[in-house]
């Protein structure tokens, strides 16, 4: 079951100028223990960053794009991403 009320601190925002938005967000099913998983976050910042839903600690960034990441999927063992700068970036995770 989904804790609702969990809330995770995207990092990067320092002040009211730099506050990046969220675009998009996907859950990664830990498949060693189906109980955890990874929330995968992209936006405004160009980044692609990972956080541990459990414990909301940081996990990764991924950097590539140029511009906005607008859409993130994931089929089997790749993440794809998707950008305003019109790439589309596989990543083998």
């Amino acid at each position: 079951m989904i804790d609702h009320k969990k809330t995770l601190k995207i990092q990067g925002a320092t002040s009211l100028m730099d506050r990046h938005e969220i675009l998009c967000i996907l859950y990664v099913e830990n498949e060693l223990n189906p109980t955890d998983g990874y929330i995968v976050v992209g936006g405004n910042s160009k980044k692609i960053q990972v956080y541990r839903y459990k414990t909301g600690e940081y996990f990764c960034t991924m950097v590539g794009h140029s511009d906005s990441v607008t859409c993130i999927n994931r089929d089997d063992q790749i993440l794809m991403t998707g950008s305003d700068d019109c790439t589309v970036i596989c990543w083998n995770v």
